[in-house]
């Protein structure tokens, strides 16, 4: 994201893991200094079939807002393991993202 600019951001965050009792939380981060960083997220646990086996997984719905500071930035995220759940039962994470540059952000 260019220096000075503001931005807009939907980011979808998908963790599979085969444990139904973890508790997790998301961090969004940006790179750089001097960045105004705001998000909400939801989160839910969903087992679905697919091929006709079960999946497990935690979804992450992130919507928020960036201004960039004097520096170009980047977006990343974390997912925060609270019981250290992924010890036994890795969580395989893949997700996608929409940033889109927007005129101005007000609170």
């Amino acid at each position: 994201m260019e220096a000075t600019k503001s931005y807009k951001f939907e980011l979808k965050v998908r963790g599979n893991s085969n444990q139904t009792g973890g508790v997790f939380a998301l961090v969004v981060n940006t790179s750089g200094a001097g960045n105004t960083l705001n998000y909400d997220y939801t989160s839910a646990f969903i087992t679905e079939f697919q091929s006709g086996s079960e999946v497990r997984s935690y979804h992450f719905n992130v919507v928020g807002t960036v201004v960039v500071g004097s520096l170009n930035s980047s977006l990343s995220i974390a997912i925060t393991d609270g019981t250290a759940t992924t010890q036994a039962f890795p969580m395989s994470i893949r997700g996608s993202g929409l940033i889109t540059l927007v005129g101005s952000v007000t609170s």
